[in-house]
């Protein structure tokens, strides 16, 4: 049966965060070649252990698309481009968005068929919270950890400004702890048999051209 440890996942997403902003440089095994998917990339040079357990290549993957929607996002709030620019990074936005909620609840697909056999209990209490939803918010989180920590130590930067970044990395740190603590909690009940395991699904309208008007609409002009 499938066990995810909390703490490994919280290190394999930093490994993720750091190999990814590592290869923007060339540093540590290279630059990713054209054709290479990130996930493959990864696992190629060696920074991102266990990658036989699938578990763990979904969490991976879920990391890459926060990473790329991390850095779309900074680009959408420049003012210095045109809008062409921020009109394809938007799309681009709403592709990744799209891969990281699929890849959210195919990690909690995952974990409902390794409970096969104890998540059969339709009485028992479900938390409002998937276990996909909560590793989303630490890998968004660990996110922030990163640049937060980047700012702290940042030659140009004032005094002041490296102080309150470093105010703003400790509150981050311990809310990493709290979703971690979460997680744990929630698998055990999980596992154990005290909590059922639901999927939620998002069904993301606005991306689908059979449900959004804006999409179907322009077939009838």
């Amino acid at each position: 049966m499938i066990q995810l440890d909390v703490d490994f996942i919280k290190n394999l997403q930093s490994h993720c965060i750091a190999t990814l902003h590592d290869r923007k440089n060339g540093k540590n095994g290279g630059k990713m070649k054209n054709g290479d998917s990130a996930l493959f990339f990864l696992l190629k040079i060696g920074r991102c252990p266990h990658f036989s357990h699938f578990s763990y290549q979904l969490i991976c993957a879920l990391q890459i698309h926060n990473y790329y929607l991390w850095h779309q996002e900074d680009i959408a709030r420049r003012t210095d481009v045109n809008d062409a620019v921020i009109a394809e990074t938007k799309r681009k936005i709403d592709r990744l968005n799209q891969a990281r909620n699929d890849t959210i609840e195919k990690i909690d697909e995952h974990l409902l068929l390794a409970l096969q056999g104890i998540n059969t209990d339709n009485s028992l209490p479900i938390n409002s919270e998937t276990p996909g939803s909560i590793i989303d918010k630490m890998s968004i989180l660990l996110l922030k950890i990163y640049h937060m920590n980047e700012e702290t130590k940042r030659d140009n930067a004032p005094s002041d400004h490296i102080e309150k970044c470093q105010n703003k990395l400790n509150i981050l740190q311990e809310q990493l702890e709290d979703l971690g603590n979460c997680l744990k909690i929630l698998l055990e009940e999980i596992f154990s048999g005290k909590r059922r395991l639901k999927i939620y699904r998002q069904f993301k309208m606005y991306n689908d051209p059979t449900l959004n008007p804006q999409l179907y609409g322009m077939c009838h002009h």
